[in-house]
């Protein structure tokens, strides 16, 4: 019998992350399970339940319409089965973009005490860091660590886990390539 490989918590919040936004279609149900990723990634596959905070139209696994459930009503988010369906779908932990977030999740192990130091000063003064662009939402900052730069998304406010996903899928997606800021930013160095 082949020994059980073991997995770090960031390669299974990857997988959970990649099942979520591949496969969870409602909102609130992605940020419920975003919501209880630490926890979800310690423990055994379950089916995951939400209870409604609200009347809400649901859609139905059975029929795919939409149902109106009221307030207080359990409702299967995901399925254990569903989530074993997607992994062996996509190739198990291999799958592109779950080695992407779990990469982008162990590096910030490195960047967080960097991250959480500039914050409070970043939106303010810029210490220590170069603002590249500011939207609505957020604002991203070059930053320096071990000789070589990099760019940091500080959002403005809290972000859902659907929002940080998204951000993670965007950055992997557009790894490696050279954007028209930083290049001219190079040049003029």
């Amino acid at each position: 019998m082949a020994a059980k490989i073991e997995k770090s918590p960031q390669v299974r919040q990857a997988q959970i992350a990649a099942f979520t936004a591949e496969r969870v279609e409602d909102y609130k149900d992605k940020n419920h399970l975003f919501g209880a990723i630490g926890h979800l990634a310690t423990a055994a596959a379950a089916d995951i339940v939400r209870v409604t905070e609200k009347d809400e139209f649901i859609r139905s696994a059975a029929t795919g319409g939409r149902t109106k459930v009221p307030a207080g009503s359990e409702h299967v988010v995901a399925t254990a089965d569903d989530y074993y369906d997607f992994m062996q779908n996509v190739g198990g932990a291999s799958h592109e973009m779950i080695q992407g977030r779990a990469a982008l999740l162990e590096a910030y192990q490195d960047f967080a005490p960097l991250v959480t130091s500039l914050k409070g000063t970043l939106h303010a003064d810029a210490q220590g860091a170069v603002l590249l662009g500011r939207g609505s939402n957020s604002a991203v900052y070059e930053i320096e660590k071990d000789g070589r730069r990099y760019a940091v998304r500080l959002p403005q406010r809290v972000d859902t886990g659907v929002s940080i996903d998204a951000h993670m899928t965007s950055a992997i997606m557009a790894k490696d390539l050279l954007h028209g800021l930083w290049r001219r930013r190079t040049k003029m160095a």
